[in-house]
């Protein structure tokens, strides 16, 4: 592996379209609860809360974090480090491991049909 950049951009951030929809509070709250469910394989025990600004996605406090304005991308990274570690994974982050669960969850994401908004309420 010539550096940790190369390698995690050819095996993660190339799965990403070059342009992606917008990432609504709603569609975050709920992508970060099914993730967590897609990871862990249960129901997520925390509470989403949501953040702006320079905040990132992650789990603290007992609480589930996310922040809507900085995209999807963002959001399954920040998500990643997080379960990551409470796999007990005691890799260093970014390693190959957690690239393996960024790229599981970035699948999950194209296979449910987030992108196209279907976790976006329905118009009444």
């Amino acid at each position: 592996m010539a550096n940790i950049r190369e390698f995690y951009d050819s095996k993660v951030n190339a799965l990403w379209p070059k342009l992606l929809p917008a990432l609504t509070p709603v569609e975050a709250s709920r992508a970060a609860l099914k993730l967590y469910q897609h990871v862990f394989g249960g129901a997520c025990p925390y509470p989403v809360v949501l953040t702006s600004g320079r905040n990132h996605s992650y789990i603290r406090g007992g609480k589930l974090r996310v922040n809507p304005e900085k995209g999807w991308s963002e959001l399954i990274h920040g998500l990643s480090h997080s379960f990551f570690r409470r796999q007990k994974n005691y890799d260093k982050p970014h390693s190959e491991r957690h690239a393996l669960l960024e790229r599981s969850m970035i699948g999950y994401v194209f296979y449910s049909g987030w992108l196209n908004g279907r976790l976006k309420d329905k118009p009444k």
